[in-house]
């Protein structure tokens, strides 16, 4: 979760024609064109955009800008695709919480002692992947943290290992 934003550069629509001389601009009455605003040639976000909220978990917007020749009063429709990518903005979160197991002091070493850890991540993507391991403590509270070992996915399985 430490991507910075990026802020996209404007670029004015590549439309030929002066605005309001020989042409109007506009943009159509659209869920995608909600998120923007047009001035003159330039199309600007006006709302937040996050990659998990956009419409129909689609990774682009269809932005559709109307353009009225006003001599000629012919309209056309422009179509301008935005791809909205993914920041990694959403944490993970452990599922059906809270974990609870209970093992005999005789259980061998090696032996899996609980199956199903699980986590998901709303982020989309190589952003959505969620990967565990168990991490030693710092020493100021007994966690016994060296005598667990977490097999990689897909068995999502903790086991006994030998402590060291």
């Amino acid at each position: 979760m430490t991507d910075d934003a990026v802020a996209p550069q404007s670029q004015q629509l590549l439309i030929h024609g002066t605005v309001d001389t020989e042409i109007q601009l506009s943009l159509a009455q659209t869920a995608d064109n909600a998120y923007f605003q047009l001035n003159g040639k330039t199309l600007t976000l006006v709302r937040p955009l996050d990659r998990e909220s956009v419409p129909a978990g689609l990774n682009t917007l269809d932005v559709q800008v109307l353009c009225r020749d006003i001599h000629t009063n012919r309209q056309r429709t422009i179509v301008v695709t935005v791809t909205v990518t993914d920041r990694n903005d959403n944490a993970p979160r452990f599922v059906n919480l809270p974990y609870h197991v209970e093992i005999n002091e005789l259980t061998p070493v090696g032996t899996t002692v609980f199956r199903m850890l699980s986590a998901v991540d709303a982020d989309k993507s190589a952003n959505g992947l969620v990967n565990f391991e168990v991490e030693q403590g710092d020493g100021s509270v007994p966690d016994d943290s060296s005598y667990f070992a977490h097999q990689t996915c897909p068995t999502r399985a903790l086991s006994i290992s030998q402590g060291r």
